[in-house]
């Protein structure tokens, strides 16, 4: 009897926990997978802003939040521009995603559409393989351009392939079969066409583009303030992904025709944009724009890197690198570009760039147009609101899962925030409506004193004695 009622207690038990694994088995088929993918890392202001719009776009929706799963994949690939880093972060998300199968992609900046996006993209039938191929064929020199590729098969001569980014360009290496997820892109500054979403019907987003109206308001209201007469603004960037797409779009028919029709309505002139391939190129930019007196309009800055081939001085910048292995001491890198190979490359720390660009630019403060310019030295920066392009992304995302029956439509960007240093202000002698200082305070943005910029100016000014 005893045998029997233990037998029974022990059946009743694994009844309980069978029953109670089905009941998750089933809540868990119930649930719908979103997954996450950010061409960057957190460590960065303009994701963590991003992802702080994607927890308010589930906070709005916590009856659907209980029956979503979701996944985030950083790929960090600002702070490794590399070829093979690009290749391996597209191959290991490609597998989490064919794995795991989300029911949605919600997708972040330019590089991870290209890396990610594209692999996922079902080309409609009016496109055959030969134009998905195509696709893929004309990304490959700005993702080479992006990932700095001056690797060992550039350097003996060979090609790079679609294969060295993981791009899948048959139906045989994409092994999908019908899987089709809904894909949604956000942080996209250019156009959709370079990623191939233009040839499918399962791809929303939203766009990044920059409001050239109000960016070139807030030029005149500073040229205003300091009584210059200064028209012509010169676009200064690195050569970095973003930076190249933003080249692209406003180089762009209706886009081209539009932005100028905008710079001739502020009475200012556009004069040609540089792509600065080092630091080398960078300066003598920003010194002629000052002689020029030119106004200076930065987006991207952050991948600038310099050669050194003095041994002497290879020697005393790799002991000068920051935590960050990072170069600081701009003043003391050579006046001219060396004309050899044999050189050692050196990042250059971002702060440090754009503190040396802002006082050296005498005649007019340079204007950013990056989430992180005037933390990193800038006086002033305009960009658009990640918190809006993390929401929206996700909202467009739960609306493809839940409510099937509404249309989803790309949308642009409608939130835009300022940034101010108000000690470089009060320094230029530059006073700005109130609405400026008061909306960069209620965002977070406004910093009213820094310390490093005082110094660094106190330094050259005796210099200059």
């Amino acid at each position: 009897m005893n045998k029997i009622l233990i037998a029974a207690k022990y059946l009743v038990i694994a009844g309980i926990i069978g029953f109670a694994a089905f009941q998750i088995t089933m809540h868990k088929s119930d649930q719908r997978k979103i997954m996450i993918v950010h061409s960057y890392y957190n460590d960065m202001p303009w994701v963590n802003e991003i992802d702080e719009g994607v927890a308010r776009a589930l906070d709005n929706h916590r009856g659907e939040s209980s029956k979503i799963q979701i996944r985030t994949h950083y790929m960090n690939l600002k702070n490794h521009p590399d070829c093979d880093y690009y290749s391996n972060q597209a191959h290991d998300a490609y597998l989490n995603i064919k794995n795991w199968q989300p029911d949605a992609i919600v997708i972040f900046d330019d590089l991870a559409q290209a890396l990610v996006g594209f692999n996922f993209t079902h080309f409609q039938v009016n496109a055959d393989e030969t134009t998905r191929r195509k696709t893929a064929e004309e990304m490959l020199p700005w993702l080479m351009n992006s990932g700095q590729c001056t690797d060992k098969k550039k350097a003996n001569g060979e090609s790079l392939t679609l294969e060295d980014f993981s791009l899948h360009v048959t139906r045989e290496t994409m092994a999908m079969g019908e899987y089709k997820p809904t894909i949604i892109f956000a942080g996209v500054n250019g156009t959709i066409t370079r990623y191939g979403y233009d040839h499918a019907n399962h791809v929303f987003g939203i766009f990044e583009h920059k409001n050239y109206e109000a960016i070139l308001d807030t030029l005149v209201t500073l040229k205003q303030s300091l009584n210059s007469e200064a028209t012509v603004v010169r676009q200064l960037n690195d050569t970095s992904a973003t930076a190249q797409v933003l080249v692209d779009l406003n180089d762009n028919g209706n886009q081209k025709t539009s932005v100028e029709n905008i710079w001739h309505s502020k009475g200012l002139v556009e004069s040609e944009k540089i792509s600065a391939n080092d630091f080398y190129e960078w300066r003598d930019s920003v010194i002629q724009a000052d002689q020029n007196n030119e106004m200076l309009l930065i987006s991207n800055y952050q991948n600038l890197t310099v050669d050194i081939c003095d041994n002497q001085q290879i020697t005393m910048f790799s002991n000068a690198l920051t935590d960050s292995h990072c170069l600081v001491n701009l003043n003391d890198i050579p006046d001219e570009a060396p004309n050899t190979n044999q050189c050692t490359r050196f990042d250059i720390c971002a702060d440090a760039l754009i503190q040396w660009t802002d006082l050296n630019s005498t005649q007019f403060p340079p204007l950013g147009t990056n989430t992180n310019f005037v933390s990193d030295g800038g006086m002033m920066t305009l960009v658009v609101s990640g918190i809006e392009q993390g929401e929206v992304a996700m909202e467009k995302a739960l609306t493809a899962l839940f409510d099937t029956t509404q249309t989803i439509e790309n949308s642009k960007a409608n939130r835009f925030a300022i940034g101010l240093n108000q000690s470089l202000l009060e320094y230029r002698n530059i006073s700005l409506p109130a609405i400026y200082p008061s909306y960069s305070k209620e965002l977070g943005r406004f910093i009213n004193f820094s310390e490093t910029q005082y110094f660094s100016r106190e330094l050259n000014t005796n210099n200059e004695q």
